[in-house]
């Protein structure tokens, strides 16, 4: 017999699982899919169960009273881990996957009855690390450090991920524009997916943006210290060398950056690359979350999403 583990995976636009079973909770509409038990094997019980607990978290998120400094169990604590919920954040706002980790491939599970909802695994950690792209693309220069809480764009080293679809481009026109295809999935999600839980934790909430500065202190004096992160992409250049990148580029040769050289140099060239942003986003991060603790440099004048 199965253990009763639920794991969620968070859609939107075409990235869903074919074949599963869909539930929304909460005032955001988000739709997730259930990708274990399957289609099969979930019950309508479990998942309005599901549901349920979603909608939960939600309303204590959105709705409810910021909890206390010292609370841990208090407002959306009570329906979601909070150690998964930062350390999903810190990871997604590291490397800054902006064109999927907001608004597709997350992953939220529940590891036992009556057990808190989990973020986590991660998942589709590409084109990250500034290397591609910048979500919105459309409305501002990618690569661009610029002013503000988001930076220049979603590929920029510096700025939240999490704040950008609440923040204006340099140019003044929304970065995040809503779904207005025919089909609803043309356009781009105005709240930016998950971006909306964890701006409203990091904005709304007095005690989350301290635990997630504490936790990246913790991580920086640790396997996130600017060499340990260093060695994460020395580690994954020479996993890559010597034989997998060139049978991935004669498979897919659209992927090839022939102005750059060959192989070898396309390869030094993008690690060189990926080693120099995260080197400053590190930076930029250590100086954001030294301001974290104070609550009046976090104070939000963006309209509210939700």
């Amino acid at each position: 017999m199965r253990a009763p583990l639920h794991p969620l995976a968070h859609a939107l636009f075409v990235f869903f699982a074919q074949d599963a079973t869909t539930i929304t909770g909460g005032s955001t509409g988000k739709e997730w899919q259930v990708k274990w038990p399957d289609k099969a094997e979930l019950t309508r019980a479990q998942a309005a169960s599901l549901a349920a607990e979603l909608g939960a978290f939600e309303s204590a998120l959105f709705e409810g009273p910021a909890p206390g400094a010292n609370s841990t169990a208090a407002g959306w604590r009570a329906h979601m881990d909070e150690a998964s919920f930062i350390d999903w954040f810190l990871v997604t706002e590291l490397w800054k996957v902006a064109k999927k980790s907001y608004h597709s491939a997350s992953f939220l599970h529940k590891p036992a009855p009556g057990a808190r909802l989990k973020m986590g695994p991660v998942w589709a950690q590409l084109q990250g690390a500034g290397t591609c792209c910048g979500y919105n693309f459309i409305s501002q220069p990618s690569g661009f450090n610029g002013p503000g809480r988001s930076g220049g764009s979603g590929v920029s080293s510096s700025g939240w991920l999490f704040s950008i679809c609440r923040e204006r481009a340099p140019d003044g026109r929304p970065r995040c524009t809503p779904l207005d295809g025919p089909d609803g999935r043309s356009g781009y999600d105005v709240g930016n997916g998950l971006a909306v839980w964890f701006g409203e934790a990091f904005l709304g909430d007095p005690a989350f943006a301290p635990a997630a500065a504490a936790r990246w202190v913790q991580l920086r004096s640790g396997p996130w210290s600017n060499e340990g992160v260093a060695g994460m992409v020395r580690t994954k250049r020479a996993l890559l060398t010597g034989g997998p990148l060139e049978r991935t580029l004669a498979r897919w040769p659209q992927f090839a950056k022939p102005w750059l050289g060959d192989s070898a140099a396309q390869t030094a060239a993008v690690f060189g690359g990926v080693a120099t942003w995260t080197a400053a986003r590190l930076a930029w991060m250590d100086g954001a979350f030294a301001q974290a603790a104070d609550p009046a440099s976090r104070g939000d004048p963006y309209p509210a999403l939700y």
